[in-house]
């Protein structure tokens, strides 16, 4: 039987690993990601700077993948050597995580440019127009949470990928919306708190996202992979 002691090492054992596990994830990612987290932290979150928070964003592709997928590891197996398993998951799936990262950001800048040029303009109908853009964004912007949490444990062609995440938009739309919520608010503590918050804010977010989204990645694993 197991002494109230050692109890009490295994839980300090288990809270400082985890900690730690939280903390190297989270600055292989700040360091992969120096450039634009320099823009976010330094330069006016205004319109006239989207271009360049867009440029920086570019490569975010595969630490994106990497962040997502080490966390997924982590809840499901409780131990990871974070920064081997984050560097060896970037270089796991470069081309494909950057070419979906590529068309998710580049059309979510695309539809936010045209909602701010049509708020800005006289054109009737605009605020019609303006309002079905936001509902497509924000459904892109679901689906494209869906893609970067599936791609991070299944490989499909990539419109079989697309289609599976926007199917599974309809199925648990609840799940899309709560990971989108969690991004939002990850990044709301970024731009509104200190600079310690950069230690955990990514791995975090990371975390709840994946842990959030395991019943759908189970349903996947049932449905639409082969056994065998």
């Amino acid at each position: 039987m197991k002494t109230h002691e050692s109890i009490g090492i295994g839980t300090v054992y288990g809270w400082v690993q985890t900690s730690y596990t939280f903390i190297m994830v989270n600055l292989c990612f700040v360091a992969a990601n120096l450039l634009f987290l320099f823009f976010f932290l330094t330069l006016n979150q205004t319109s006239s700077n989207s271009w360049i928070y867009y440029a920086a964003l570019l490569p975010a592709g595969p630490s994106i993948y990497a962040l997502l997928r080490t966390m997924d590891a982590f809840i499901r197996g409780g131990e990871v050597a974070p920064a081997r398993s984050f560097w060896q998951n970037i270089r796991r799936n470069v081309r494909e995580s950057s070419t979906n990262w590529l068309v998710m950001i580049t059309v979510a800048f695309l539809l936010g440019a045209d909602i701010f040029y049509l708020n800005g303009s006289s054109l009737p109908g605009k605020m019609i127009g303006s309002a079905a853009l936001l509902v497509i964004l924000i459904i892109w912007m679901l689906v494209s949470m869906n893609v970067l949490i599936i791609q991070t444990r299944f490989t499909f062609q990539k419109k079989a990928l697309w289609r599976l995440s926007a199917y599974y938009l309809a199925e648990k739309w609840k799940t899309a919306i709560v990971n989108v919520c969690l991004v939002a608010v990850g990044i709301g503590l970024l731009a509104a708190t200190s600079g310690f918050s950069i230690l955990f804010t990514f791995s975090i977010t990371a975390f709840f996202v994946m842990k959030n989204s395991q019943m759908m990645m189970e349903d996947i694993q049932k449905r639409f992979v082969k056994k065998g």
